[in-house]
């Protein structure tokens, strides 16, 4: 994704660092995707509801602590 240049169009620095954010997120989760799809569960009976669930506990994780990034980021 390319920015705009600052001299051009000021960029808010809230926006620029929640697109960044943004942008690491989905190349995280693109990685987790292709790991859980390129690297089956070698044990016949594999645990998709486990991992369905980590998956869920760590998307959790990442919304809370984003919340609290843009909240503190709103207040300072």
């Amino acid at each position: 994704m390319a920015f705009p240049t600052p001299s051009l169009h000021p960029v808010d620095p809230e926006f620029l660092a929640w697109a960044r954010t943004n942008q690491r997120q989905k190349r995280l989760k693109a990685a987790l995707s292709a790991q859980l799809i390129s690297h089956p569960d070698p044990f016949d009976s594999g645990d998709v509801a486990g991992q369905v669930q980590a998956w869920a506990k760590r998307q959790a994780q990442a919304r809370r602590l984003q919340a609290s990034a843009m909240a503190h980021l709103r207040h300072s």
